[in-house]
């Protein structure tokens, strides 16, 4: 076992054993994740608690990981798998899973919240926002942030709403025009929004009948999740807090011994759910620092460090003893801080060495960007940093670029490499703008209607090199790009002609407008004139013949543009069934194929190949998630939802591209990192720290405010504007204690008048050093960390990407490395229609009787939520008898402990995690049977027996590790095919589970050796074959 000094604060919190809870304060580089790892430790050896009463909270699975990276070189395998270490939503999922919620989709997912904007899209109607209320697709956004504080702080949906109905009156003229303007439309109403932005009292009674819309809305949002068997992070915590007021389950909860990090950043509802927690628990630890809570966007409320401590009395131990920082740089964050601390802490440096903090002031952002950068070249030429990894840059924020831009070109300008995670937003990528105009080609367009994106590039001049470098991708010859510029351009031409005659005409008076993007301020009446006139040159509708008399006459070309257009007729064909046409992902590898542009990119493993292969696999991700959560088929609804959500996506970054490049991220991402320099830039009067504004007001941050007297857990007494100001300068505090050797403060002071933030810093610590050349030699010698960073070397792998990889090494590459995604057939559609089914069955079961009726309710609930699924279809006939005929004849008699159970367990050198369709027990012992259904026939299955053998050995592993099932053995596992009731079986002991357990292991060596040949003689059964594969042969 490993040898760890302790100092005595650290040793105080490791061996704490007291009936009181303990909070742990831990400064700054005070040795926090030790102190955690030596607790847990000292709990199992010393204390011997058991294993599985132990419950960690960590803030993000990163974390979680790490912890039990670090576990792992003093504890066994099997003790670290029977502890619960994960984010309080995981554990959420786990409560929620062993009460029958079970098989619930998550939609959170990325930063532009893209599965939320799918749902919301889809039930725009049913959420409110239509007619007088419409929303905006962009709008959606504020929706979403706003739906967050109302989860959070436990709105009063009814009681805000009469207040914006009191305060935000919609005026009846504006409700009696939007009723006007529906009367005139015959099917569709489009609603009339530049006549309405037109006019400031409509433009407001929009607003506010937006406003009391959203609030409206928001019963409706969880009442349609739970219907579609979907939740959020809001619903996971908000569920699991509710089920925990039941005083039987909160007592035979098995977690005893629970620590919570990162205890600054928990919100009102997770502070409630560990409440509840202690009140069953032997013993409770608390792990943070008050001082570096800067998420009360996400609702973290830092003074519940002292609440903790005065409402249970616990105690507390300070870890004050800074290990990470030179003394100057303690004692200036000390002096920083020390005014809003709620908890006096006085923390004290371990090192002796000595660095000042300086200070570095400029005009503009172009001279910060050029003395940074003599900065580093001095640092670097001078060897007084090792690598340029040794440098951390920190910014407020890296969506509003212009001095982050301005620092990006100077560094290239300099040959200076620098990692930046999404630092280049995918829209400016080539091949995305060349898949956009490829969508945009064959939907059917509005030309009286543009898009703001088809107004200022996606036309036909998106295939020539006008916007960006098309013709690496289409390769068309220079006469079709001349015709193509030409017939865009002659368009845009006339269209801005004809207006000024029609409006000549209709109104008498000289139009002013210049350009073609003007023409569409003009009215509807206006806009419907000109296109009698004009004619949009559609060339997606034209046949080759047609193509030749408008000038392209190439044969490649024409040959090219037949493709595109047989897509497009295949995408539409109206004589064919809806649900027969070719799905959206489909087209969208016949539009890439086209081009033939991936062709060789998985032939040259070049860096910039892998991006290209990234870039079209995310596309084909979010298209994938559209097709699942919307329709399969609706490609003109995709392309509206892609274009206004792209330029809010980052591309993919390779984390193994990061080594000796200056390392550059915003604060929040630099939290529980350190770095030998650290340069927080761009401190600036009203910008860094950011000037308040109050959130219970309309602004650009919250389009839809909510007064504090209508959410329960806000502070209505509390100084919003002081809380806000000390959240800011508590951002900057958790940015400057970043640094181990080196602090430097830069601003932008374009009057020449300090930032009064800087002022302040100079006031309490007037040691800082200004800086400029002549005093760059006096910078001080790093102590390098450029050395390679420790890592979880575990690779999380699943039964079915274990079963891939032994199929076809390619194939895992494509789906798990890259992304790339395939639309779910039929059988795979029905397949997880069943399951659904299935899980609905078994859990109600758990509670109460299943009937028929109650079967065929389950079956019609399940049909009405998936669009996907035509309900005319003879075979959901044949899939209701058969699940009648399983639960009448097998389900109903045998005794269930669990469906769709969730785990994750460390096997060597991998991390397996999934979930178990149904575990039932043997009547006559503690024996029990794991379960997999599947939707083909048992004739089929036999075929490939060791495939599904090998699943059911994962499954029978993770039961094992599972301290809910500790007193049963695994002895048998089960295939049982829903369509024709037929059973495959297999024994199952100890033995076979370690020999499988090897061959994990054996699998994994190769991912990790990055062995992806093709298996070629599996092409046929590969279900990429049609779609990324057939672009490489």
């Amino acid at each position: 076992m490993t040898s760890i000094h302790l100092d005595k604060q650290q040793q105080m919190a490791v061996y704490y054993d007291e009936e009181k809870p303990l909070v742990i304060q831990a400064g700054p580089g005070a040795g926090k994740t030790r102190v955690i790892v030596e607790r847990v430790k000292y709990l199992i050896n010393d204390k011997k608690i058991s294993p599985e009463s132990l419950l960690v909270i960590t803030f993000t699975n990163k974390a979680a990981k790490e912890l039990k990276q670090r576990l792992s070189k003093d504890l066994p395998t099997s003790t670290i798998n029977n502890m619960q270490i994960s984010t309080i939503h995981s554990f959420c999922n786990k409560v929620l899973s062993y009460c029958g919620y079970s098989g619930l989709e998550l939609l959170e997912d990325t930063d532009v919240n893209e599965k939320k904007m799918m749902f919301l899209r889809k039930h725009k109607k049913d959420l409110g926002f239509k007619d007088e209320s419409y929303m905006t697709g962009s709008g959606l956004k504020s929706v979403i942030s706003t739906f967050d504080e109302y989860a959070t702080f436990n709105v009063d949906t009814d009681a805000l709403t009469n207040y914006i109905e009191e305060e935000f009156p919609v005026e009846k003229s504006y409700l009696e025009f939007i009723k006007e303007k529906k009367a005139e439309c015959d099917d569709y109403f489009q609603f009339p929004y530049d006549e309405v932005k037109s006019n400031k009292e409509y433009d407001k009674s929009w607003y506010n009948a937006k406003y009391k819309a959203v609030a409206q809305a928001y019963p409706k949002y969880i009442k349609l999740l739970e219907e579609e068997g979907l939740c959020d992070y809001n619903f996971l915590q908000i569920k699991t807090n509710q089920l925990l007021e039941d005083e039987e389950l909160l007592s035979n909860i098995r977690f005893k011994n629970v620590l919570i990090d990162e205890f600054q950043d928990t919100d009102p509802i997770q502070m409630q759910i560990f409440e509840k927690l202690m009140k069953v628990a032997d013993s409770f630890t608390v792990v943070g620092d008050d001082d570096q809570s800067i998420y009360s966007f996400r609702g973290s409320v830092p003074e519940y460090f002292t609440h903790f401590r005065d409402k249970y009395d616990a105690n507390i131990v300070t870890l004050n003893t800074n290990y990470r920082s030179t003394r100057q740089i303690v004692e200036f964050n000390e002096s920083f801080i020390k005014d809003d601390r709620l908890i006096e802490k006085n923390l004290k440096p371990n090192r002796t060495d000595e660095s000042d903090v300086y200070y570095l002031n400029n005009a503009d952002g172009k001279q910060q960007a050029q003395n940074i950068v003599t900065i580093l070249k001095h640092l670097k030429q001078s060897g007084k940093i090792r690598g340029y990894s040794d440098v951390g840059i920190l910014f407020r924020a890296i969506r509003s670029k212009s001095y982050l831009q301005e620092l990006l070109d100077e560094l290239c300008h300099n040959d200076i490499p620098y990692y930046l995670k999404d630092s280049k937003p995918l829209i400016e990528y080539d091949e995305v703008k060349a898949i956009l105009t490829l969508i945009w080609y064959v939907i059917e367009k509005n030309p009286q209607n543009p898009s703001n994106i088809e107004k200022k590039w996606l036309n036909l001049k998106a295939f020539t090199n006008e916007y960006y470098d098309a013709s690496k991708i289409f390769k068309l010859s220079d006469d079709t790009i001349n015709t193509l510029t030409q017939l865009e351009d002659d368009y845009r031409n006339k269209v801005t002609e004809t207006e000024k005659l029609v409006y000549k005409e209709l109104t008498g008076k000289t139009s002013k407008i210049k350009k073609f993007e003007g023409v569409f301020n003009r009215d509807d009446e206006v806009i419907a004139k000109i296109f009698e006139s004009v004619e949009y040159p559609d060339i997606s509708k034209m046949t080759s013949t047609q193509l030749k008399d408008i000038g392209i006459t190439d044969y490649d070309d024409l040959e090219f543009f037949e493709r595109l257009h047989n897509i497009k007729c295949e995408a539409f064909d109206e004589d064919v069934e809806f649900y027969e046409r070719p799905t959206i992902l489909e087209t969208y590898y016949k539009l890439l194929d086209a081009t033939g542009y991936i062709r060789d990119k998985f032939d040259d493993n070049t860096y910039e190949n892998k991006q290209i292969l990234y870039n079209v696999a995310q596309i084909s991700n979010t298209i994938f998630n559209y097709e699942n959560l919307v329709n399969k088929w609706d490609i003109t609804g995709l392309f509206w939802l892609l274009t206004g959500l792209i330029e809010d996506y980052g591309s993919h970054s390779e984390d193994e591209d990061e080594n000796n490049k200056v390392q550059i991220m915003t604060i929040h991402k630099s939290k529980g990192l350190e770095f030998p320099v650290v340069i927080l830039c761009s401190l600036e009067e009203s910008k860094f720290p950011r000037k308040y504004v109050d959130p219970t007001v309309k602004s650009f941050y919250n389009m839809y405010p909510t007064p504090y007297e209508y959410l329960e857990y806000k502070d209505e007494s509390e100084d919003m504007e002081e809380h806000y100001d000390k959240e800011e300068r508590r951002t900057i505090y958790v940015a400057t204690t970043r640094a181990e050797d080196m602090l430097i403060l830069s601003s932008i002071s374009k009057d020449d008048e300090v930032p009064t933030i800087v002022d302040k810093m100079f006031e309490d610590y007037p040691s800082i050093i200004s800086l400029n050349d002549s005093n760059l030699p006096k910078l001080p010698q790093t102590h390098s960390h450029a050395s390679p960073k420790l890592v979880d070397e575990r690779l999380d792998i699943s039964y079915t990407s274990f079963s891939e990889y032994n199929f076809c090494p390619h194939e895992y590459n494509l789906r798990y490395n890259y992304n790339f995604q395939n639309s779910k057939n039929k059988q795979i559609t029905y397949g997880l229609f069943v399951h659904s089914i299935l899980n609905n069955i078994h859990n109600i079961s758990l509670k109460q009787e299943i009937t028929d009726e109650k079967i065929n309710n389950i079956i019609d609930k399940n049909l009405s939520l998936n669009e996907n699924i035509n309900n005319e279809d003879p075979q959901i006939e044949s899939i209701r008898s058969s699940i009648l005929e399983y639960w009448n004849t097998y389900g109903s008699k045998w005794d269930i402990l669990g469906s769709e159970v969730p785990f994750d367990i460390i096997n060597g050198d991998a991390r397996l995690s999934g979930s178990i369709d149904l575990i039932i027990r043997n009547s006559q012992s503690n024996n029990i049977t794991v379960i997999d259904f599947k939707t083909s026939n048992l004739k089929k299955l036999q075929k490939d027996k060791l495939r599904y053998q090998r699943q059911l050995y994962i499954y029978a592993m993770a039961i094992r590790e599972n301290p809910q099932f500790k007193d049963y053995n695994v002895t048998m596992g089960m295939i049982y095919t829903v369509y024709d009731s037929g059973m495959l079986c297999f024994d199952i002991d100890d033995e076979k589970i370690d020999q499988f357990s090897r061959s994990i292991n054996q699998t994994v060596k190769k991912i990790k050796n990055e062995e992806y040949d093709r298996h070629k003689n599996n092409c046929s059964k590969c279900e990429f074959k049609d779609t990324v594969c057939q672009m490489l042969d």
